[in-house]
């Protein structure tokens, strides 16, 4: 398995391969949150997961000035209110290393997305 590790610090990221028991650093660069464009938080999601309309608002205009005002925001929960994320800087040279548990990581990432679908799909069908 592979395990991911922000160093700040050193403006890197650790992939580490538990199987082989080695770590391998790569370059990062900061990225504005996507989930909250940089704002470090979100409305919390029972209030609008569902999505709402103007209806919604017109239905109760408190709870509009409420949504607006901000009330029912929360820590965003990608960021951890950190505004930024860090990702591989992928515009730099990889090393033969580096490639190789990038391989592993992205395999791994496409089996747990399979798995995923594959429960989707068998609550779709009511198992």
């Amino acid at each position: 398995m592979i395990t991911r590790q922000e160093d700040r610090k050193r403006k890197r990221i650790l992939l580490h391969d538990d199987e082989e028991d080695t770590t391998v650093a790569f370059p990062a660069i900061y990225e504005v949150c996507y989930a909250c464009q940089g704002s470090g938080t979100t409305v919390a999601p029972g209030i609008d997961s569902h999505g709402l309309s103007a209806e919604d608002f017109a239905e109760d205009p408190d709870f509009a000035d409420d949504y607006w005002a901000g009330r029912y925001d929360i820590q965003c929960q990608t960021c951890f209110g950190q505004n930024v994320l860090m990702h591989i800087d992928d515009s730099r040279e990889f090393t033969e290393e580096q490639k190789a548990i990038l391989r592993l990581e992205h395999a791994e990432l496409e089996a747990h997305l399979e798995l995923e679908e594959a429960q989707e799909a068998e609550r779709r069908m009511g198992a």
